[in-house]
């Protein structure tokens, strides 16, 4: 038999969590032909990877690639570290289903012409222009919510649109069958499931679990997933226990993505939440994780505090457009008079957020609500990860800033660090615990993501990226032979086939043959993520071969510009 590529000599890791061994693995049309111990001859090409590890594509079940994917579909920050497949449309916030007067809206927000309104429509879109990486979506809540309950719409939040007229906790009879219509139509277009993000979803917040619960039935009908990143601050646990009530009502899996706790005063719960999953799964209710190994979220260059946006989630979510946007915030921050105004308007602004969620809060106790809604100081929850001249207070949030320069106002404190640095001062948004990113990691149920994008150009200084993009998977492995966190036979499970379980992708995550050949070829002693808060679009080192579908995409660490990716179908 010919062979488009033969892999020759690799210790293969099927993705099972069994112990290696030595074969070579023949690829034809696409998918994996043959592994066998002996030789199977040649193929059009041949890779020689002794010493090195043959291993499924890793799956990223928690990515936003919907939000690149149309101006940069190589995907190179995702292949680049063995990513082979990746979820879309997390947090409740899918780019489907929209209305007809969503577009020019969305058009603004993406900076790409919008042609579609349903998922098969978004599906064709993605084809016809085709891409790097395997895409395998999701459809998200507030979309659909948006869709059926909201009257205007805005650009100015994230995700991606925002519907003014959905903050009611009950929807009508009619809103309810119409939004389980949309629920059955992408799960027909092939969605793998239905995604929340109840902490910040801009009308998802207000949905009860019962909402949630008859939604969540529609899709288990086909034999889909519920995807929530639950609400958290403070409540971690509340939290948690509300997604298991959802799954249990609706009659679905469920996965907790991105579980974590940052706040200090939430560290030390995931011990708990991994006891309450325990004890649910041996009820029979069948919940997940997924998690990332970094232990700060949501970097990006701390000028965006001194931006005039109307909210913090905005602040948070947003960086500067451009270069000259930077540098006149700049100069603005420098100028004594401008500076007081700017504060002022800084602290109106959090106390009105304060007021507003308060208020939110208060309203969802009388529906049986508010579970992790409540506002966060950011002199208390933003950390400063990168100083080009002041790398003492690396790893301090705002307040800690200001004590450690011995200025009085925090604000002020984090003005002339930004000022000194030019405008390249990077923070991130709440801080983990090493030990309780490593205690879930450990948990067996815990999927390895990422809750990046996929990148092909490195973005720019003044609008930094988490290294998250460039560096999760290496990363993993890296601790899995420098700090002995996994065996890695369960650190490749976590990547591959236990991913391929949750989301039921019954034709990748394992080296099988008649598998689709989605493969990674690395080194396991020279592996390493090089992405860093001060530097984070870095690509890892020892990883020289990925293919998708049988192509070879990267080629001795280079991407070859083929474009092999699909837009997968979730059947039932």
């Amino acid at each position: 038999m010919s062979f488009d590529i033969v892999i020759k000599n690799g210790r293969i890791l099927d993705g099972t969590d069994n112990p290696w061994f030595r074969a070579n693995v023949g690829v034809k049309d696409g998918k994996i032909i043959k592994i066998s111990r002996v030789d199977i001859g040649k193929g059009e090409r041949n890779i020689d990877a002794k010493d090195m590890m043959v291993v499924p594509g890793f799956i990223n079940i928690h990515a936003h690639t919907e939000g690149t994917i149309l101006t940069q579909n190589r995907c190179e920050s995702s292949l680049k570290q063995g990513i082979t497949t990746e979820m879309a449309g997390p947090n409740g916030g899918s780019l489907y289903p929209i209305k007809e007067e969503m577009k020019e809206l969305l058009k603004k927000r993406l900076g790409v012409e919008v042609d579609w309104l349903t998922l098969a429509d978004w599906r064709r879109s993605l084809e016809r222009k085709g891409i790097g990486i395997n895409i395998a979506p999701l459809v998200g809540h507030d979309p659909i919510r948006t869709y059926v309950m909201c009257h205007t719409y805005d650009t100015s939040h994230w995700p991606y649109v925002v519907g003014k007229g959905g903050e009611r906790v009950k929807p009508t009879k009619e809103e309810m069958e119409e939004m389980k219509r949309l629920v059955a139509q992408a799960m027909e277009d092939g969605a793998f499931g239905l995604s929340t993000g109840l902490a910040f979803g801009p009308s998802s917040r207000y949905a009860s679990n019962e909402e949630i619960a008859e939604l969540c039935k529609v899709v288990a009908r086909y034999g889909g997933i519920y995807h929530s990143d639950a609400r958290e601050i403070p409540a971690v646990i509340e939290g948690f226990k509300e997604l298991i009530k959802i799954a249990e009502m609706g009659g679905v899996p469920a996965t907790r993505t991105i579980m974590k706790a940052y706040g200090e005063e939430n560290w030390g719960t995931p011990i708990e939440a991994i006891r309450i999953m325990n004890r649910t799964r041996v009820r029979g209710i069948d919940i997940t994780f997924d998690q990332y190994p970094w232990m700060y979220t949501n970097e990006s260059n701390l000028g965006r505090w001194f931006l005039p946006i109307d909210s913090t989630n905005e602040i948070v979510h947003r960086g500067f457009k451009d270069k000259e946007e930077l540098e006149k915030t700049l100069n603005d921050v420098k100028d004594d008079e401008k500076w007081e105004r700017m504060k002022r308007e800084q602290i109106e602004r959090w106390e009105r957020d304060r007021k507003a969620t308060e208020e939110t809060v208060r309203r969802l106790e009388k529906e049986g609500l508010g579970v992790g809604m409540e506002w966060w100081d950011p002199a208390n929850y933003e950390y400063i990860v990168y100083s080009k001249t002041h790398p003492e207070i690396v790893g301090k949030n705002f307040q800690e800033v200001a004590e450690a320069m011995g200025i009085g106002d925090y604000l002020d404190a984090i003005r002339k660090v930004w000022i000194d640095d030019g405008g390249e001062t990077y923070t991130c948004s709440g801080k983990m615990c090493k030990e309780d990113v490593i205690a879930i990691m450990k948990h067996p149920t815990t999927a390895i993501t990422s809750d990046g994008f996929a990148f092909d150009e490195r973005p720019p200084a003044y609008a930094p990226q988490h290294p998250r993009s460039w560096g999760t998977y290496p990363r993993v492995l890296q601790w899995v032979r420098e700090k002995r966190v996994l065996r890695l036979e369960d650190a490749i499970r976590k990547m591959t086939s236990l991913p391929a379980q949750i989301f039921q992708i019954r034709d990748r995550g394992l080296l099988r043959e008649g598998m689709w050949a989605d493969i990674v070829i690395f080194n396991p002693k020279t592996v390493k993520n090089n992405a860093t808060y001060g530097n984070p679009c870095q690509s890892p080192d020892g990883i020289p071969y990925v293919l998708v579908n049988g192509k070879i995409v990267i080629d001795e660490g280079e991407h070859t510009g083929v474009l092999a990716g699909r837009v997968l179908f979730h059947k039932p």
